[in-house]
């Protein structure tokens, strides 16, 4: 007792002072000086071991940051080979620890081991030889790619008399080791700018012609401007361009290429002439651009471990590309695109009941405008993936797998797509664990009072005064939406099927003596809610009036296989070949070719009333205890709803209150009768 007391005090004693240790300036200096001699005075081979086994440890690491890297290169380069991807992945890794290194050590290199290591292009030199004499205002943008800390050798790499050359720099945090590191750069001819602070003593370095080096950056947050880069929408630095604007300074692009551990040549090429109003972020853009797409060892010493596509960071801007500083419109142009490529990668967990699916389809379209760039993905059960396919309101559908063992697997394998965004449409805690393994780093999703997602990355929380007895669900849709940015209204006219996803249509097999006749489907059931259903005798009677009041008629049956038993006994009660039975016998898309066919149809409130309502055919819903002003169909076509009399407008009465004659005379708003077709007169003879 007396040693475990005595080894907790002396615990007490020892961490405090170990922490303070190692936090102490001094001694946080001290410890990067040794490193930094050790690994400038050992064999090179020592500093490259240890580049490649901390890369290859990055690159391992089941971390953010990996997840990030492998998903700039799978949306930078979607066509080539995901073992293309990983290996220049890992490269990348392997130069971010080799430019670490060499802050490190640079410091205690000789002089003629720092000649050696940035020597620069015949090319670069008589490029620049046009801006010393006379001295002209030059902007260097540099880009950040393992060989970016040797860039602060330019002077002494130069044989020119050049201009003051300042370079914007993000001071560190602990003073007298961000001393140490100017000192380390300055002593090259430089003259560092903090770049918090230090932007007027930039401007003036440049109003009097002399040459300032930044690093233009694809994740500037709020203070940059929205543009594009590969492709997808980013934050772009503006800094450069502002001051080429002001002053009339020539932008250059200068980089060093890498040509061994350490070494490098000192690239410079032309961007923009000082042109007033001339275009420089995007000119810049699309400089790097072409270095990314047309180099393999510039892809592989870029660093891809950073978030480059930073933008629209806050969950209000999710659904938007609306920015303080916006050159969308601009980079269209700027590159003749006839659209916004489609690259941010929006997913969407579709619901797993047949009616709520449809209704939710308005607001993805809805969202496809909102944000022009979005490349939607729909999740879905499989039986619903030709359906979606046919309304052609995603870029793609990917089908859920059985519940089975491969069931979650299947998630893990989709991480491998790297979408950014999920939005969670279903409720259930297995809907956002699947959220979860698929680990897009936005995730959205709808939090009712006394619920907890914490699976979700955020959540739209609703009002704990929202009733449902007064709302449509789909303000609360509208709401979430909403909340994640959505813009412009959202439309409920009829979806339209590509032509190509349809399929032969079983009513044509039906022999009707009057190929003007109406078809009324009727819905029976409920699939596995028998509460929602209208009594079987009920149907039965309805049928009967159907025939006496529209004897031309065709009456169809429709539904699910668990509905079957409701139609068998129907169709008991009526003559063989007077009705035409298709409940369980037909594909969904079968089904849907079906529903566009009938005049109208006469469904309780399920799937299939939400399905002909979506393909604009007038239904007539029957709601007992369900309630139409939460579930009613919402999109713009016929339809008329049947409650019980003096049912609440919110239901809960049940279904056998409904009469007849309240039927009949909804389906009459509805069917326009024919005309009856004149026939020609017989002469008697």
């Amino acid at each position: 007792m007396q040693a475990r007391a005595c080894q907790s005090f002396t615990e007490r004693q020892v961490w405090p002072q170990f922490i303070l240790f190692i936090t102490d300036q001094n001694h946080v200096l001290t410890l990067v000086k040794i490193i930094g001699w050790t690994l400038a005075t050992l064999p090179l081979q020592f500093a490259k071991f240890l580049a490649a086994v901390l890369g290859d440890l990055i690159y391992f690491l089941p971390t953010v940051r990996r997840r990030t890297l492998l998903s700039n290169f799978h949306h930078a380069y979607p066509g080539k080979p995901i073992s293309w991807q990983h290996r220049k992945a890992r490269t990348s890794c392997r130069r971010l620890i080799e430019m670490t290194l060499y802050n490190f050590a640079s410091p205690f290199f000789s002089e003629g081991r720092l000649d050696r290591t940035l020597i620069a292009t015949d090319e670069s030199i008589e490029l620049l030889k046009n801006y010393v004499d006379p001295a002209k205002p030059v902007i260097f943008v540099t880009v950040q790619n393992s060989m970016m800390e040797i860039c602060s050798l330019v002077r002494r790499c130069l044989p020119l008399d050049t201009p003051e050359v300042g370079v914007l720099y993000r001071p560190l945090n602990q003073k007298k080791l961000d001393e140490f590191a100017r000192q380390n750069r300055t002593k090259n001819g430089i003259t560092l700018i903090d770049r918090g602070e230090g932007l007027h003593q930039a401007r003036k370095l440049v109003k009097d012609n002399n040459w300032m080096i930044l690093v233009f950056d694809q994740s500037a947050g709020e203070s940059g401007y929205l543009s594009f880069f590969l492709g997808r929408a980013a934050s772009t630095t503006g800094f450069h361009q502002f001051l080429a604007h002001a002053y009339g300074a020539n932008v250059l692009g200068l980089y060093g290429e890498r040509t061994g551990f350490w070494e490098g040549n000192l690239h410079v090429e032309k961007i923009s002439e000082g042109v007033k109003d001339d275009p420089v972020i995007l000119k810049s853009n699309q400089w790097l651009e072409n270095k990314l797409t047309g180099d393999d060892k510039f892809i592989e010493n870029w660093l891809w471990i950073h978030n480059r596509w930073k933008d629209q960071t806050e969950p209000n801007q999710n659904l938007n590309l609306e920015f303080q500083k916006n050159l969308v419109v601009d980079s269209k142009t700027f590159y003749h695109w006839d659209s916004i490529p489609r690259t941010n990668r929006i997913w969407l967990r579709m619901p797993n009941n047949l009616g709520d699916l449809v209704k939710w389809l308005p607001f993805i379209k809805a969202i496809r405008e909102s944000r022009q760039d979005a490349e939607i993905t729909l999740l879905a059960n499989r039986h619903f993936t030709p359906l979606l396919e046919a309304f052609q309101v995603a870029d793609q559908v990917l089908s859920i797998p059985r519940h089975n063992a491969k069931y979650y697997r299947r998630f893990l394998n989709l991480r491998r797509m790297f979408p950014d965004t999920y939005y969670q449409l279903t409720q259930s805690v297995f809907g956002d664990l699947e959220a979860r393994l698929i680990n897009a780093p936005r995730r959205y999703g709808i939090r009712w009072p006394g619920t907890t997602r914490p699976l979700l990355t955020d959540t739209f929380d609703v009002d704990p005064g929202w009733d449902d007895r007064k709302n449509h669900q789909i303000e609360l849709w509208d709401d979430f939406f909403r909340h994640f940015g959505l813009l412009g209204e959202v439309g409920f006219e009829p979806l339209k099927l590509a032509t190509d996803s349809e399929v032969i249509n079983p009513l044509r097999c039906l022999q009707t003596e009057s190929r003007h006749a109406p078809y009324i489907g009727l819905i029976s059931g409920a699939g596995n809610h028998p509460e929602k259903c209208w009594p079987v005798d009920y149907w039965v009677e309805c049928i009967a009036g159907l025939m006496d009041l529209f004897p031309d008629s065709n009456i169809c049956l429709f539904g699910a296989s668990p509905d079957l038993s409701v139609s068998r006994e129907i169709i008991e009660q009526f003559e063989p070949g007077s009705i035409h039975d298709f409940t369980g016998s037909t594909s969904l898309m079968q089904f849907v070719m079906v529903l566009k066919s009938c005049s109208v149809v006469i469904s309780n409130d399920c799937g299939g009333l939400h399905l002909a309502n979506a393909l604009g055919v007038s239904t007539v819903g029957l709601y007992g205890i369900t309630n139409p002003v939460y579930t009613r169909p919402v999109f713009n076509s016929p339809v008329r709803i049947v409650q019980p009399s003096g049912c609440p407008k919110h239901g809960g009465n049940s279904s056998k209150e409904i009469c007849l004659p309240q039927v009949f005379e909804a389906v009459a708003d509805l069917i326009e009768q024919p005309e009856p077709t004149p026939k020609e007169a017989t002469l008697v003879t």
